[in-house]
């Protein structure tokens, strides 16, 4: 049985009167546990999604539903969601620990030392706990981002671009505390990025938002595992490409080495290779080919159905 719907979008948009729709009716349901990783070019509306989501901005019509609730109705169901949009926030000039006990100051609330120490351990940060937060790097900050997010023992995460700007050592980090959030707290995780590598190494699923519509959506290995497109190796080359070329259902590209990069979106791999081997064809090799998410995302942006 598939883990219930924690999050789920129907219709959301977001207009200006000057600038149009930037999220338009964009719907989707996000289950318990997954990392959902959203995906688009700048301006696509993923921000702006987010931050919906979070409460910071009112949809223009809509629904958001967090465990079948609807927050319009009972916004006060949105603390069980943690996260930020762009850089997180901070008092520069106060430690680390105390701006945590702001956040909880905020929502009447008093968070005790073991609390505080919880947090900060578990993103790595109980060294530099009293030191001013102006001194940390961009990393720490993120670091410290997610601290506050977690505070309230939320259900689900927001992280709108969580490893922008970072060396490759704050992204490894960053990114190794996003799959903590989920494998050792047990949260469900939705984030943003501009990273395609990024997106590949964490995803269990990715929606791609394109001028704030949703144009597709769906698991990521069954993006990466091409449900049409095979490699065909063979010994007669332009005898199997006269042959093939009259086929209807496939399309042929020249690989070189006697190898195609064939589509059979019209017919199934065993009756290509029944009827090239009746034809007198040695194949060689018909095995499926593996895309790239840069693959998908390039295709999907183009419009190009056979990825």
């Amino acid at each position: 049985m598939e883990p219930e719907i924690i999050l789920e979008l129907e219709d959301l948009t977001k207009a200006y009167p000057s600038s149009g729709c930037v999220v338009d009716k964009v719907s989707l349901a996000i289950r318990r546990g997954e990392i959902y990783v959203l995906l688009g070019p700048n301006g696509a509306g993923k921000t702006t999604l987010l931050a919906m989501i979070l409460g910071l901005l009112q949809p223009s019509q809509g629904s958001i539903r967090l465990g079948g609730v609807d927050l319009r109705k009972h916004p006060e169901y949105r603390s069980r969601i943690g996260g930020f949009i762009e850089e997180p926030p901070f008092y520069p000039h106060l430690s680390a620990v105390t701006n945590l006990e702001i956040s909880g100051w905020l929502r009447g609330r008093t968070l005790d030392a073991s609390r505080l120490h919880e947090v900060l351990q578990f993103v790595g940060l109980t060294d530099a706990k009293n030191r001013p937060v102006g001194q940390f790097s961009t990393g720490m900050k993120r670091r410290l981002g997610i601290a506050r997010a977690i505070l309230f023992t939320p259900e689900l995460i927001l992280l709108d671009e969580p490893t922008s700007s970072l060396d490759p050592t704050g992204t490894v980090e960053i990114r190794a505390l996003i799959k903590q959030l989920r494998d050792r707290l047990g949260l469900t995780i939705l984030l943003s990025t501009h990273s395609l590598h990024e997106a590949e190494q964490l995803a269990t699923r990715v929606g791609i938002l394109k001028d704030g519509h949703l144009i597709r959506e769906g698991a990521l290995e069954n993006w990466l595992v091409d449900s049409h497109r095979y490699v065909l190796h063979v010994r007669e080359a332009a005898r199997a490409h006269r042959l093939m070329q009259d086929l209807r259902g496939i399309r042929t590209e020249w690989l070189g080495d006697n190898r195609f990069l064939v589509d059979l979106s019209g017919m199934a791999p065993e009756e290509l290779n029944a009827f090239l081997v009746r034809e007198g064809i040695n194949v060689r090799e018909l095995s499926r080919m593996r895309n790239t998410l840069e693959d998908v995302f390039l295709a999907t942006l183009k419009g190009d159905p056979y990825v």
